[in-house]
């Protein structure tokens, strides 16, 4: 008798009762098994996956309202950039002063000087993008309100400009402007 042989006879019956472990243990599986009733299992996972995508969904929205609402709040920005430019503050001074200081020759637009023109230009442009981005909902209409003063006086000043430019371009030339103009007016009236 070797000193090995007790050694083997140990690993021999630990190897036999994992096996029969193993054996009993996938018995007893099959049995729950078989006692299971699997319409129900498949009723009860069918509810618990339309759980977890319903929760999916939500918060898919809820990432998707965000990214939405930081757009806006970026493009609000962006055009609070674009409003307050040097070039375009000046050009809506000279327009918003042209009815008084060209008051003898403001209905005839031909008149105008070419600074004038400019900044009618200039700011109906701008004006007119502000408009375009407030229909598309993708800037802040709260921020516009605070502009209605301006808006509203620059749309009646450049009217002798944009009327020209309506008879040679067509009705809807200036169009965003001239909405952003009746948003100002609906808030003037509110307030």
């Amino acid at each position: 008798m070797s000193l090995m042989d007790p050694i083997w006879s140990l690993l021999l019956v630990l190897v036999t009762t994992r096996w029969l472990s193993l054996i009993l243990a996938l018995l007893a599986v099959l049995a729950i098994l078989s006692v299971i009733e699997w319409a129900g299992v498949s009723a009860i996972s069918t509810a618990i996956m339309a759980v977890v995508i319903s929760i999916s969904v939500y918060y898919v929205k809820l990432q998707l309202d965000l990214m939405k609402k930081t757009a806006k709040h970026e493009n609000t920005v962006e055009l609070i950039k674009f409003l307050q430019r040097e070039e375009t503050r000046k050009a809506r001074g000279i327009l918003i002063r042209l009815p008084v200081t060209a008051f003898a020759r403001y209905e005839q637009y031909e008149q105008w000087t070419t600074e004038e023109i400019e900044a009618a230009e200039i700011t109906c442009a701008t004006y007119d993008v502000a408009g375009i981005m407030l229909s598309q909902e993708l800037v802040d209409e709260d921020l516009l309100k605070r502009w209605h003063d301006s808006i509203v006086k620059c749309w009646n000043a450049a009217q002798p400009m944009i009327e020209a430019y309506r008879k040679e371009r067509g009705d809807d030339y200036y169009k965003g402007f001239k909405d952003l103009f009746e948003f100002a007016t609906r808030y003037d009236v509110q307030n």
